[in-house]
């Protein structure tokens, strides 16, 4: 039997250059596809992952402007108490990578005296000297400890890395909340000693851990009030969706408050230094949105964009998919990536990242797409099943 093997070709329809900052958004203006936004300190800015990049926004909308360039997919970003610096991860394909450091305002490179692997999210200690994670040891393990970035060196172990195990600094940096499973036995599937997660507060600097309660349900992320009174974690308790729970520390069974309802999953909650805002995510149109709630009256906004600026003049591209034998359009998947390593896709497309093999960032394009590209070069790659040819192509 043989096996025919088909081929794609690209249209190029157009590709024009102009200032990114002079050219209004054609498309939803809705900010979907950002990753892990975490509103600033003042409450004036958020920060962001999009499609491999650091992006920050102002909370009302508006331009975002892009911080990192380099290779890797940025993720997990934190502000200092300041919100001068912000750090984050440099992934490569998973939220494990090396922790960098950059200046909130143009994302410039802040030195770290030595590289430090981590994964999961990051936390600023109230002087903005350390940085609580889940950091690599020697040895070849992960443990929660602060690292300090004077100095590049690791504190004590705070808590071994167990499966599901969630963590959050307190604003005051006295007090850290864990979140851990039920699943305590190396290699068994989760899930099997039922979903309750157990949430506790341990003192910063490390010491016996005191329990506050058992969660009905599994906690996928956890962040503390401002003010400390509370919790507010991401659980699909009750419901096949995540929601954000507030869970205060006074009344943690009796008194826990659902705080979302839609149908659709919220995550990655942050608030401010006071505590008037709450931004969160929510996956309703299938990209994330960034949603900002107001506090005082609990109303909640959708971010809006106008325009993006990439920091470089940049160029229209638009390109069409179709089958060299039959000329039909046809969907395939699309991984496009400049010299530096970064990837695109259009606004508001749903992009995935590959855990493994390539680690490639694709979208999916249906016949048709069109994006806006900082000037440079760049490859462009297509795929469509094993009875097809993955096609490569470099252009300006």
């Amino acid at each position: 039997m043989k096996l025919n093997i088909n081929h794609i070709y690209i249209v190029f329809i157009s590709i024009s250059c102009g200032l990114c900052t002079e050219q209004a958004l054609a498309h939803d203006p809705l900010l979907l596809g950002a990753i892990h936004p975490r509103i600033s300190p003042d409450g004036e800015s958020i920060v962001f992952g999009y499609q491999g990049a650091l992006w920050t926004i102002p909370r009302a909308g508006g331009e975002m402007s892009r911080l990192t360039r380099k290779e890797g997919f940025d993720n997990q970003p934190t502000w200092s108490p300041s919100g001068k610096q912000i750090a984050f991860i440099n992934g490569r394909g998973s939220h494990i990578g090396p922790v960098k450091l950059i200046q909130s305002k143009d994302g410039a490179k802040v030195s770290i005296p030595q590289q430090t692997i981590a994964k999961n999210k990051l936390a600023f200690s109230p002087d903005g000297n350390k940085l609580l994670g889940m950091f690599h040891r020697e040895g070849g393990s992960f443990s929660l400890c602060w690292l300090d970035l004077k100095t590049g060196k690791l504190g004590k172990k705070l808590y071994e890395d167990i499966w599901g195990i969630g963590y959050a600094i307190s604003r005051d940096g006295k007090s850290i909340a864990l979140v851990t499973t039920r699943d305590i036995i190396p290699g068994q599937q989760g899930g099997n000693n039922g979903p309750q997660c157990d949430l506790w507060i341990m003192p910063a600097e490390g010491g016996e851990a005191q329990k506050l309660t058992r969660f009905p349900g599994r906690v996928y992320n956890v962040i503390w009030s401002a003010d400390a009174s509370s919790l507010i974690v991401v659980s699909s308790v009750g419901g096949v969706h995540n929601d954000l729970w507030r869970v205060p520390l006074n009344n943690p069974t009796q008194g826990a408050e659902k705080l979302t309802f839609s149908q659709a999953d919220e995550g990655s909650p942050s608030t401010d230094a006071k505590g008037r805002w709450l931004v969160y995510t929510d996956n309703s149109r299938g990209p994330t949105a960034v949603v900002v709630r107001e506090s005082s009256n609990a109303r909640d906004t959708e971010v809006t964009v106008s325009k993006r600026n990439f920091g470089h003049a940049t160029g229209q591209m638009s390109l069409e998919l179709r089958d060299a034998e039959t000329n039909k359009l046809i969907t395939a998947r699309v991984s496009i990536r400049d010299e530096q390593g970064k990837y695109y896709a259009p606004p508001n497309a749903l992009y995935r990242m590959l855990i493994l093999g390539s680690r490639d960032l694709h979208f999916y394009c249906e016949g048709n797409a069109r994006l806006e590209l900082p000037a440079g070069q760049y490859q462009v790659k297509i795929a469509r099943g094993p009875e097809y040819t993955v096609m490569r192509k470099e252009f300006t």
